[in-house]
């Protein structure tokens, strides 16, 4: 995935770095503290305030381009009936998407997870294989627990409050947690668009009043890339 276009000296790939862990909103804001560290550790002070305005210009033509990366990536793939279905809207309007923020992660957090046949039968409307059927996406078994209906068919039922959305690795038995949601927070859907990116709506009501946000995470679990963006 091409973040940026390629830099000519060492302070840009650095300050360019940086500016990829920040929250959208904040490049502009972010640009100044960075730039003092390089004027005051670099010689070549003229060079560096020339060269800042095109390192923002880059990183938000960066955005730009993850922002068109993504759409292609979910029309491309046939996901996007699945986002049109999930928001319950008539059609896909991409522009519609406004991206907060994306990042790399060094690593998930991980714990292991009981692989009983049973699991897998009793959480299936949970579980999402990946394609190639190497991982598996579960939106919910954190907080659901296993009831017998009427007839006495186990059937799945919330438990926690809280909810998370995890990647399963049925080799090694452990699971990476993707997200975690309190209870202003739930899961409207997910699904994998391809054999290692995968996609996933929420609501979440920080707020606490009858607005919601809707967010969209596109997480490519190979990289631990993460792009959030808010629908709007």
């Amino acid at each position: 995935m091409i973040l940026s276009p390629a830099v000519s000296t060492q302070w840009q790939r650095l300050l360019r770095r940086t500016l990829v862990l920040y929250n959208v909103k904040q490049l502009w804001a972010a640009v100044p503290a960075v730039c003092f560290f390089f004027l005051s550790s670099c010689g070549n002070e003229q060079e560096i305030k020339d060269d800042a305005g095109g390192i923002v210009l880059d990183s938000l033509q960066a955005v730009a381009s993850i922002t068109s990366e993504d759409s292609a990536l979910i029309v491309n793939n046939g996901a996007g009936s699945w986002v049109t279905q999930s928001l319950q809207s008539n059609t896909l309007n991409w522009n519609r998407f406004h991206l907060l923020a994306f990042w790399y992660e060094d690593s998930l957090e991980e714990s292991t997870y009981n692989d009983d046949p049973s699991f897998y039968k009793d959480y299936s409307p949970l579980l999402k294989w990946s394609p190639d059927s190497s991982y598996i996406l579960d939106i919910g078994s954190y907080n659901a627990i296993i009831v017998k209906d009427k007839d006495g068919k186990p059937t799945v039922a919330s438990g926690e409050i809280d909810s998370e959305i995890a990647l399963l690795d049925p080799q090694t038995k452990t699971r990476s947690t993707l997200a975690f949601f309190g209870s202003a927070s739930s899961i409207i859907n997910a699904r994998w668009i391809d054999s290692t990116q995968l996609a996933f709506l929420a609501a979440m009501n920080d707020k606490g009043n009858q607005h919601p946000d809707t967010l969209l995470w596109v997480i490519d679990t190979k990289d631990k890339y993460f792009r959030k963006y808010k629908w709007q």
